[in-house]
Parts: C-alpha cells; sequence; structure tokens
C-alpha cells in the first residue's frame, strides 16, 4: 500500500511542481528516394531531434564515413554529437529507415513535454543534400502522424505513445507534514526543511528522478521531533539538470516535493 501511495504522491507532486516530462516512445519510419546526383544512390544520412525552435536535442541516426561533413544542416544542428545513435556506413541504397527516440536528450535527461521536430537530412554530392522536417506533440496523449510524402521522402509515419497514465485525477492522497525545498530550482547547494512529527525517529531521505529512480540516498539516520533543516551538495556529476523529486519517508509516512537543477 506504501508504494501505491507514494508513486501517486509522485505523480501529483510532479504535475503541481514542475514542467510535464512525460517518458514514452516516438517510433519513427522513412523511406529516402534518389536525387540522381554524383554518388546516386550512394548517400550518407542523419535523423536527429530538435525543439521547437531549432535547439539540438539527440543524433537518433547516423550512416556516414567519410562524407558526414556534408551533412550541413546535422552538423550545424548536433556539432556532430551520437550519443546513444545508431551509427553506420556511407550506404549503398536508399532505404526504409526505422528509428526510435526515448524522449531524452544527449545527457539522458527527460525533456519537457511540448512540440519538437524530427530532421532527416542525406547527400549523394559534395553539397547540400535533401533534407525534410516533420513536427509532433510530446505530451501524456498517443500521437500518430502520416504526414503526405515528399519529393525524396516516402512512407513517414511518427507515433508516439506515452509509458502509461498515472490515472490520479479522481485519487485524494493526504500527506501529514510539511517540507519546503530552498533554493527552486538549485544548483549546487539545497537547503530543506520539514517537521518531522509525521516520521518515526529514523529517515531516509532520498533523490529521485521523473521516472522515479533512486538517484541517490541524501541522509538515512535519525531525525529530531519538530523542524529539521538539512543541506545537501547537488553539483556531482551523477545529478544532471533536470526534474526530480525529494522523497522524505519512514516505514509509515512520507513528503515528497518537486526540485528542478539547473
Amino acid at each position: 500500500m506504501k508504494n501505491v501511495l507514494f508513486l501517486l504522491v509522485l505523480a501529483l507532486i510532479f504535475s503541481l511542481n514542475a514542467k510535464s516530462q512525460t517518458p514514452g516512445q516516438l517510433s519513427i519510419t522513412v523511406t529516402s528516394l534518389p536525387n540522381g546526383k554524383s554518388f546516386s544512390p550512394k548517400h550518407v544520412l542523419a535523423i536527429w531531434v530538435e525543439t521547437e525552435s531549432g535547439t539540438f536535442v539527440k543524433t537518433l541516426k547516423l550512416n556516414a564515413s567519410a562524407r558526414k561533413e556534408y551533412l550541413y544542416s546535422w552538423i550545424a544542428s548536433s556539432s556532430q554529437n551520437t550519443t546513444d545513435a545508431i551509427t553506420g556506413s556511407t550506404l549503398n541504397s536508399h532505404i526504409t529507415h526505422i528509428v526510435n527516440w526515448d524522449g531524452t536528450n544527449v545527457n539522458g535527461a527527460l525533456v519537457n513535454d511540448g512540440n519538437y521536430k524530427v530532421i532527416i537530412e542525406y547527400t549523394s554530392e559534395h553539397a547540400q543534400g535533401p533534407k525534410a522536417s516533420f513536427t509532433f506533440n510530446k505530451s501524456d496523449s498517443q500521437v500518430s502522424l502520416q504526414p503526405s510524402d515528399e519529393t525524396y521522402f516516402q512512407n513517414i509515419s511518427l507515433s508516439f505513445t506515452p509509458d502509461g497514465a498515472t490515472g490520479i485525477s479522481n485519487i485524494n492522497t493526504s500527506i501529514a507534514g510539511s517540507l519546503a525545498l530552498y533554493p527552486n530550482p538549485v544548483s549546487d547547494h539545497l537547503n530543506i526543511s520539514f517537521q518531522s512529527a509525521a516520521f518515526e525517529k529514523d529517515i531516509s531521505i532520498g533523490l529521485y528522478d521523473v521516472r522515479m529512480r533512486l538517484i541517490k540516498t541524501l541522509y538515512k539516520g535519525y531525525a529530531e521531533e519538530g523542524l529539521n533543516h538539512f543541506n545537501f551538495n547537488l553539483s556531482s556529476s551523477e545529478i544532471i539538470p533536470g526534474n526530480y523529486f525529494i522523497i522524505i519517508s519512514d516505514p509509515h509516512s512520507l513528503l515528497a516535493k518537486g526540485m528542478i537543477k539547473e
């Protein structure tokens, strides 16, 4: 029962205290067509994700060896970052590409919900080649798009499937006690204050990511009755910028609050 309550409270706290970051999978299918240039049908190709405003998020696929420098748009956006990408050599023919994006950036952090662009670019010459961009909305709703064929790209589909709804809209949850975090957002040192009347003497203070995985146990031990103050250094490399939860718990109670790491 405590675990169920724990998950429900985290979902509720997150919805109230941080920008939505729905976990899920985007599946992309696209078939490229030859353009008859110098080396056609041989070509180099990149598929990547950007925000709606054009900020690079992650490379999904790169097929290129010696001539990737002619993927001008991909290089300008990504600075040739291929973290977690599918990589391979130059393609000898045009094929159907099926790639997936898990909603994370190059740092492995789940990105905020909103509009994103999937961009595909290829070239068969020492010059800019065909490029196409497809926009979709990442949210807690399933999305299925079939954009119209373009001159050099066809059979296009984008399908985003959230990991699952929390189902908390009609559930009442109440947690005894009070918890304050400051500053929030935080860059390095986080101050935590809470009333321990709802707790037994031994508590645990944990830092959790938006997928409700324990990133770090900040404290495990004794809590005084009444008001407690703690200070933690969150500047370590394992705590990357993003949205988190601070959870204080004992065997019978918990306090939870959303936190943003800058």
